[in-house]
């Protein structure tokens, strides 16, 4: 990563669960964020934020799609919501008609998309920057989660809780899109893609110790135990 940030960007501390929007050096925003699992890590690294995605599709990863959904839908092929859509290459299939028994891991031909809506796992939208993780920023339906001062529920990606706030503040620039705006295709239901004028930095970190001032330094959770890994590498001890 880069030790210039820039003049304007975004930055997810992940072991603060916090998100944090700045501009010359002044904060403009900090937003809580729910991070990835000790077992499903949010990676570290730094992009660009291109584009939001109201009214998003959720497709389903390969992995949850093989390991979660499919042995429910071997027993039962009703098992999905009447929000998810099964499709083969670009065509919609009924689950109920495909003998599930025959496929696994190995040989799944199949994508699970959630549909746009209130139970979509990816809410009203996220804010895009194409990566080799596929980790992105979006609004959720789980609100409760928070509520909790440790925040690490997700697969991975980072759970937003202000998204709408966030989204108008990156699309500031883009004419015509005010919150007024997004409102209307909020409510619309349908699924709008919006690119930034400028792409945003974003910097996706790890920071277990941080200081807001000249006299205090914070310590948060070493939630992924990486300190006691740079101790040993640093100190040859933990």
């Amino acid at each position: 990563m880069s030790e210039d940030y820039g003049s304007k960007f975004i930055a997810v501390n992940i072991a603060r669960y916090e998100l944090f929007h700045i501009k010359n050096r002044r904060l403009l925003d900090r937003i809580k964020v729910v991070v990835g699992l000790p077992y499903h890590k949010t990676p570290v690294f730094s992009d660009k934020i291109k584009y939001l995605e109201f009214n998003p599709y959720w497709n389903v990863p390969y992995s949850i799609a093989t390991k979660e959904m499919l042995p429910k839908l071997q027993k039962k092929s009703g098992a999905l919501a009447s929000s998810f859509e099964v499709l083969k290459g670009d065509k919609i299939v009924n689950p109920a008609e495909i003998d599930w028994s025959q496929y696994s891991s190995r040989n799944f031909p199949f994508r699970i998309r959630q549909k746009p809506g209130p139970k979509n796992a990816l809410g009203r939208v996220k804010f895009m920057f194409p990566n080799r993780f596929n980790v992105y920023l979006h609004d959720t339906p789980a609100r409760s989660k928070f509520d909790k001062t440790k925040r690490a529920f997700s697969h991975g990606c980072v759970r937003v809780n202000r998204p709408i706030d966030l989204a108008e503040q990156l699309l500031h620039d883009v004419p015509a899109w005010g919150r007024k705006k997004i409102d209307a295709v909020l409510a619309s239901g349908k699924r709008t893609i919006v690119n930034l004028a400028k792409p945003m930095k974003i910097h996706i970190i790890y920071s277990t110790a941080w200081s807001e001032g000249q006299d205090t330094i914070y310590f948060g959770p070493d939630i992924y135990g990486r300190d006691k890994k740079l101790s040993q590498i640093l100190f040859g001890k933990s």
